[in-house]
């Protein structure tokens, strides 16, 4: 998988996570990365940078 279709994935996971919480704040912090990205590449280190 590229970069480019991992970012689009990973932007599909996000956009999946607001929609399911509706139209409220929604804040994300640390271990709601880990929960999104599902499919990670690299180690947590990667999956909290990007």
């Amino acid at each position: 998988m590229s970069t480019m279709e991992y970012h689009y994935q990973t932007m599909g996971r996000i956009l999946s996570h607001l929609v399911s919480a509706g139209l409220s704040r929604v804040n994300f912090d640390d271990s709601d990365a880990m929960d999104i990205m599902t499919h990670r590449i690299g180690d947590e280190e990667e999956v909290l940078k990007t």
